[in-house]
């Protein structure tokens, strides 16, 4: 026996020892009793019921008065499913007076157990009734209740807890949980409700306790209309229903009561900013927009002033954004990048009036990156450069340098200048602050030129760096150009064709890109090469609205048993039905397919979500 195990046997006596003491029953017992009992829980612990209680009837029919033997032994009854023994055991004890809860409890989960329901229940209410419904005891035999997940009845005597207890709240928290676990949600707010109007201080572990529910839409829907009726005069409740309007995707009531939160507890429009942003994130810009001009009214908030007007000049960029792209949006590669220069003149001096208000701040140096990113989206060279390379000049401890690097190498690459393009990736690359996303890019991109001009294996070695940036598509581009250099370098002019093609689809430039494609030779070991170049024409041709060769193209990929972007090519099958032509019908046979044949593909997710909205009208 190891030290451990002798301390515990001797902690174990002297607990029962002790016991002894305390209960008034005889402190010394036969040593071979005690070795006997611990032999029994031995038994119990590894599964040997037969054996343990053998022993433990023993030592009860020796020792009858020994209150630990009784209970150890009606609980191994109970363990071991030996309900009429149980029975015969626990009703020849006391069951009437408040020492004997232990009693009713065990013998109404024995009856319980053996299927006999009612007599279980009336032996619970009978015996709380008999003593008053006394708190202590419904505590109690609610524990029983819970044992044998009978909740109905936990939560009965919980409530009678609750009307004999001077302290309510604890009870009413009980019940509360109990009911969510039963999804009562109506019922658990209710008593929410209760303690909001015994104690208004519990609302913040109230709210902590509606936010763990908040992704089940029964549950928000329960908490809306129970609190909205019956807790409108619990000061500070608005943003309790604002975080379950937020969840209920009614994003305007979440912001007439968050405004009516601001205003009562003197916020200065802080966690408006932040609602604001949450909208941006969702892509809801227009309900952001909203937010931000509701902030441009507020008086004493000169705090966060820059960062919302900058966050609400990059909102407006985004609705322009979305709408020069119009219907196009959904499609995987964009024939023609250009944006019109007019469209933004109003954001381009939103940027301009934060660049001059606040000066070398970090707000105005993000909004010298964006300034310069749209002048280069729109074809204005020359200003593009001029902002950017205030950036690279006067802000390398910048967080908002590499985005200025990043956007840089993209203008140089537009007037070929590849050598520019390639130094700018470098003082990415050579940061050991820059974000993961933004240093995968930049990998991305030069081990792709250095792949075009046939440099392979410095290409490779560039890429082994890689981050893993879990939903993020450059991260993924890079990461299948790196399998594409380690599992292809005996077709190297194939691989040099293929980033080749790449790097027209990163200028808009894609005329002529199919036919290069379709007249690559590429052997049949080269599959990973082919299921790249296949899912790539797909692509080109939903670009060009060439939606009938995308789906014969698509169509041909799915009877190839090699092609490890299946997944992809049926996802883009139900993105052109859908968004291409407007065949709802077509588009849900081919997203149910999809879900049929790829339910772990990273697609799934979205593809669930574009039948709900097919489905929903």
């Amino acid at each position: 026996m190891s030290v451990r195990e002798s301390i515990k046997k001797i902690r174990t006596i002297f607990l029962v020892a002790l016991f002894f003491i305390l209960t008034g029953c005889p402190v010394v017992l036969h040593a071979q009793d005690d070795n006997r009992f611990l032999v029994a829980q031995s038994y119990e612990q590894a599964g040997d019921m037969q054996h343990a209680l053998a022993i433990y009837e023993d030592l009860y029919l020796r020792w009858p008065e020994n209150v630990i033997y009784y209970q150890t032994l009606a609980g191994a009854l109970i363990n071991a499913k030996k309900y009429e023994r149980g029975i015969e055991l626990v009703s020849k004890m006391p069951l009437t007076g408040p020492d004997d809860f232990f009693n009713v409890a065990a013998l109404g989960k024995l009856y319980y157990l053996a299927g006999q329901d009612k007599k279980c229940f009336e032996l619970w209410d009978n015996y709380l009734i008999a003593n008053n419904k006394n708190p202590h005891l419904c505590r109690a035999i609610a524990g029983a209740a819970t044992d044998i997940r009978v909740f109905e009845r936990t939560v009965q005597y919980l409530r009678w807890l609750k009307e004999q207890s001077a302290e309510k709240k604890g009870p009413a928290y009980e019940i509360a949980n109990i009911l969510t676990m039963t999804m009562d949600y109506a019922g658990a707010a209710r008593e929410y409700s209760f303690i909001l109007h015994q104690d208004v201080t519990q609302l913040p572990s109230i709210e902590g306790r509606v936010q763990q529910v908040l992704g089940r839409p029964e549950a928000v829907q329960a908490f809306l209309q129970v609190f909205g009726q019956d807790c409108s005069d619990i000061p500070g409740i608005e943003h309790t229903l604002a975080i379950l309007y937020i969840e209920n995707k009614d994003y305007l009531k979440a912001f007439e009561l968050l405004k009516k939160h601001d205003k009562l507890q003197h916020q200065q429009g802080v966690e408006l900013f932040n609602y604001a942003l949450r909208l941006s994130g969702l892509g809801r810009f227009e309900d952001s927009r909203k937010v931000f001009e509701y902030l441009f009214t507020l008086q004493g908030n000169t705090a966060i002033m820059p960062v919302v007007k900058l966050n609400y000049a990059k909102v407006e960029e985004q609705i322009l954004t979305r709408t020069a792209q119009g219907n196009t949006a959904w499609k995987p590669l964009a024939v023609d990048k250009a944006l019109k220069r007019a469209d933004y003149t109003r954001v381009l001096a939103l940027y301009k009036e934060i660049i001059a208000a606040y000066r070398q701040s970090e707000p105005a140096i993000e909004a010298l990156v964006k300034t310069g990113t749209i002048y280069l989206q729109t074809g204005n060279y020359d200003s593009a450069r001029v902002f950017l390379q205030q950036v690279v000049k006067y802000y390398a401890m910048s967080a908002f340098f590499p985005d200025a690097c990043l956007q840089l190498a993209r203008l140089s690459a537009a007037e070929k200048h590849i050598d520019s393009s390639l130094f700018y990736y470098e003082k990415i690359l050579v940061r050991a602050d820059v974000k993961a996303k933004t240093a995968n890019e930049a990998r991305y991109l030069k081990a792709l030129y250095k792949t075009r001009a046939g440099q392979m294996e410095e290409a490779r070695q560039i890429l082994s760096g890689l981050i893993d940036v879990p939903a993020d598509d450059r991260s993924n581009d890079a990461l299948e150009l790196s399998m594409l250099l380690n599992t292809a370098m005996n077709d190297s002019a194939a691989v040099m064709v293929y980033a080749g093609v790449l790097l027209q689809a990163e200028q808009g430039e894609l005329s002529g890109a199919v036919d290069k494609l379709q007249q690559l030779k590429l052997a049949p070991e080269q599959f990973y090469l082919k299921s790249l170049v296949e899912i790539l024409i797909v692509q080109i041709k939903i670009a060009f609205n060439d939606y009938g060769e995308a789906i014969a193209k698509i169509n041909e990929i799915n009877t190839q048993k090699s092609n490890i972007f299946a997944d992809e090519a049926q996802f883009y099958l139900g993105q052109v039905y859908n968004y291409g032509l407007h065949d709802v019908q077509a588009a849900l046979k081919a997203y149910e397919t999809f879900l049929e044949v790829y339910p772990s593909s990273i697609y799934t997710a979205q593809v669930r979500e574009e039948v709900k909205k097919l489905k929903a009208g």
